[in-house]
């Protein structure tokens, strides 16, 4: 519990701006860009993987099971992801913004 609970509403405020998010909406949207690939290619999973390894910092059958099972995967990583998500298409807007 929260030693701040008068400022429980605010903190939920700044919050609500963290959606979760599941791997692979994560990797519809970013592999494609990063790796320049589609669901379509057979490599598109291995690099699912590889990007995700490298976002986590976890092991590749960390990665996998977490594919297999999607109820295993954290809440923070789906947070995290949701972040990312965020930041990166910020980063986009401002490397190459739309006239």
């Amino acid at each position: 519990m929260s030693k701040f609970t008068d400022r429980e509403d605010e903190i939920t405020d700044w919050l609500s701006v963290v959606s979760l998010l599941s791997l692979e909406e994560f990797c519809r949207c970013w592999i494609p860009v990063i790796y320049g690939i589609n669901e379509d290619d057979k490599k598109y999973r291995a690099a699912c993987i590889d990007l995700l390894e490298r976002i986590f910092n976890k092991q590749k059958k960390t990665i996998e099971n977490w594919f297999w099972n999607p109820e295993m995967v954290p809440e923070y990583a789906q947070q995290q992801l949701g972040l990312l998500d965020r930041l990166w298409h910020i980063r986009q807007q401002v490397i190459s913004p739309n006239p």
